[in-house]
């Protein structure tokens, strides 16, 4: 098929966003981005041909990938649609990964058309993730502590508590180093890492209401807007000025 696309039209992101706490969905077309990692499960499936990633050093061509969080990715530029999932959330979506097996898997066509059909384009993204995003962190293996630590944590970035490690591990009487390897074994995610990833979503909602991304930035916990931006290219591999127009 013939790619009458500009060079410039290949590198602009463009498309409808839907962000709520635990889970985003983006659907169009997915421009220019650097390499990055995020704390979030990502699913991608190609609307007009498979995706094509860069999977820590590794290309990956397939109708549908998931990656898992933490795992170092570039998208290539194409019409997709990609949800971004955290882990520790209730997501009804009938794709699992086994991360310690495999950091990525690649999705058949059938699995792909089936994760599409839950998106149909005759609905907005907003009104849809409504009906798939559970706003319960997930109680892994019946531990309520888990439950009840993801539930402090939450709680305190959106209202910028810093709760500390300390706190946390009392609350599971667990000294605050055996706190720190309990909490990455159960969840496959260092407490920083998710907590910094908690922040960036905390900020870009408040960013949404605000158009203040200064504002935003501090509201959330980050020490400046620098900080912020920089945990933007970390996580999305593009600026926040960018991630911003999309979201609005």
């Amino acid at each position: 098929m013939a790619d009458n696309g500009t060079t410039d039209d290949k590198q602009r992101w463009a498309g409808e966003t839907a962000i709520s706490p635990g889970l985003g969905i983006f659907r169009g077309h997915s421009g220019d981005n650097r390499p990055h990692r995020h704390w979030a499960h990502q699913i991608s499936i190609g609307l007009d041909r498979e995706v094509v990633f860069d999977i820590e050093g590794k290309e990956v061509c397939a109708p549908a990938v998931l990656i898992a969080a933490g795992t170092r990715h570039r998208q290539h530029n194409g019409e997709t649609l990609s949800l971004y999932i955290d882990p520790l959330v209730n997501v009804d979506i009938p794709v699992t990964l086994d991360t310690k097996q495999s950091k990525w898997k690649a999705l058949a066509d059938n699995e792909a058309q089936v994760l599409v059909s839950r998106f149909p384009r005759e609905k907005s993204l907003q009104d849809t993730l409504q009906q798939i995003a559970l706003p319960e962190p997930l109680t892994l293996v019946d531990n309520q502590r888990l439950a009840a630590v993801i539930a402090k944590i939450q709680a305190s970035t959106q209202g910028n508590n810093n709760i500390s490690r300390d706190e946390l591990a009392a609350l599971c009487r667990l000294s605050p180093s055996r706190f720190s390897h309990w909490f990455s074994e159960q969840t496959g995610l260092p407490l920083r890492s998710y907590r910094k990833w908690l922040r960036l979503i905390t900020a870009l909602e408040i960013a949404l209401t605000t158009t203040n991304l200064s504002q935003a930035a501090t509201e959330a916990g980050f020490s400046d807007q620098a900080h912020f931006t920089r945990a933007v290219r970390e996580a999305f591999g593009i600026s926040p000025t960018q991630l911003m127009k999309l979201l609005a």
